[in-house]
Parts: C-alpha cells; sequence; structure tokens
C-alpha cells in the first residue's frame, strides 16, 4: 500500500513539474525520446546521430542557442547534461534565453542508477574549471575515467565480449576517443558524472559564482526521476532577471 501511494504522489509530481513547461519553449538533445506531454521547439546538433532520427525543428549547439535573450518560457533537456564538455556554459545559454519568470527542467542520470556508477560524482570546482578553461571536449581526464571506471557488465558495449577481455575493450574505447577528439570533435560520452547533491550544488553555485551569478531559484529537486524509468535526478528552476 505504501508503494501504490508513493508511486502516484511521484507520478504526482511529475505531471505538476512537466506542466510548468508551458508557451513558447524548447527541448535540447532530445534525440528520438522527448520528454512526454510538451510541445516544444526540438533542438539538436544533428538531424540523426547513431543511426537513429532526431526530432529537431532547429540545428544548434546546446550552449550557442539562435534565440533572442528572454525570448522563451522554458528550457527543457533530459539525460544531456553530462554529454556536455562544459555544461556550466550550457546553464549560462539556457538561463539567458529564458524569460524572468520561465522555467529550466533539467533532468541528469544519477549515477547510483546508472552504468556510472562506480566512478566519482564530478566536484562543482571541476565544472567550473571547466568553464574557465573553455573545455572543448578533448581533455583526457575526461576519456580516462569514462573508458576505465563505467560499468560494463550488461551494457551494450560489451555486448558478445568476454568478461575476460573487458581490460583490452576499455583501452580500445580510450583509443577511439583520443582519436575522435585528435580529428577535432566531441566524443560521446559521460563528461560528468551526478548525483542530485552535485547538480543542486552546482546550479546554487551558479547563483553567486562571480562569472555566472545567474538569478534562479530551485522549486524541486527530485531523486529516482520520472516515474518508471527512475534512474535519473530533476531540478527544476524558476528563473529570475536582475535589472
Amino acid at each position: 500500500m505504501f508503494a501504490f501511494f508513493t508511486n502516484r504522489l511521484a507520478r504526482l509530481w511529475y505531471r505538476r513539474s512537466v506542466g510548468r513547461l508551458r508557451g513558447r519553449g524548447i527541448e535540447i538533445g532530445a534525440l528520438d525520446l522527448p520528454i512526454p506531454g510538451i510541445h516544444p521547439i526540438y533542438v539538436d546538433r544533428a538531424t540523426s546521430f547513431a543511426g537513429r532520427s532526431t526530432a529537431a525543428d532547429v540545428i544548434a549547439d546546446a550552449a550557442e542557442l539562435p534565440f533572442a535573450a528572454g525570448a522563451l518560457d522554458y528550457v527543457a533537456s533530459s539525460h544531456l547534461l553530462e554529454h556536455l564538455p562544459d555544461p556550466v556554459r550550457a546553464l549560462v545559454e539556457w538561463h539567458r534565453v529564458v524569460r524572468a519568470g520561465g522555467w529550466i527542467y533539467l533532468v541528469v542520470p544519477d549515477r547510483r542508477y546508472t552504468f556510472d556508477r562506480q566512478r566519482e560524482c564530478t566536484p562543482v570546482e571541476h565544472m567550473l574549471s571547466d568553464f574557465e578553461a573553455g573545455a572543448d571536449g578533448r581533455d583526457m581526464t575526461h576519456f580516462e575515467d569514462y573508458a576505465m571506471k563505467r560499468e560494463l557488465a550488461g551494457s551494450r558495449l560489451a555486448a558478445g565480449t568476454d568478461p575476460a577481455d573487458w581490460p583490452g575493450l576499455r583501452s580500445r574505447v580510450l583509443e577511439r576517443l583520443r582519436e575522435a577528439a585528435a580529428q577535432g570533435g566531441a566524443p560521446d560520452l559521460h563528461y560528468h558524472v551526478f548525483e542530485p547533491s552535485n547538480l543542486a550544488a552546482l546550479v546554487e553555485r551558479l547563483r553567486t559564482h562571480p562569472a555566472t551569478r545567474l538569478d534562479w531559484e530551485i522549486v524541486r529537486v527530485a531523486e529516482r526521476y520520472p516515474p518508471g524509468r527512475g534512474d535519473g535526478s530533476l531540478v527544476l528552476l524558476r528563473v529570475g532577471k536582475r535589472r
């Protein structure tokens, strides 16, 4: 009975959180799994990825959006921020394009329930350092942490590979990431690792950091989000705009 009411409450909070996302807004990086219940403009870096078509209406980078300041009622993203070499730069941009009183709906994987469970949470200071350095996706530290510590058991990456060969697989993955970076690209990986604690700490720190001073407030933090999937963390932000 307790589980029933807990699940019912979680679904209610989900509807209330998504219900804030009305008007003219965007979802970034939806690929082919858009957030249910909203009707945004879809923004992605390409029309297809890994053989799957994206829902893209607008082709743009998450940190360089083609919208005027304050032009949007909301920005939504789910399982995207961890793929960005410089998540702070993206958050600064999302704050720029949302109007006063608008919303930022941010869901990231919770490392405790994903293949990142063997990795450490990324410290806030690390992400701020990436921002100050203008990280572009070629930092070998990120590559080594991802390739050498991500869990392989049950993953598509290790499908068909004997566990005895996993050390070799890790080395090959690391080499592919280095090759992609050498060719000028930003490889696809989880650059940063989150739990609710460091995600909330990051957005709070951006309110006071001298280079950002983002005017927003946390309205809700949720674990095991969304209901039915349960491998993510939500931070729902209400944007202000200081005069």
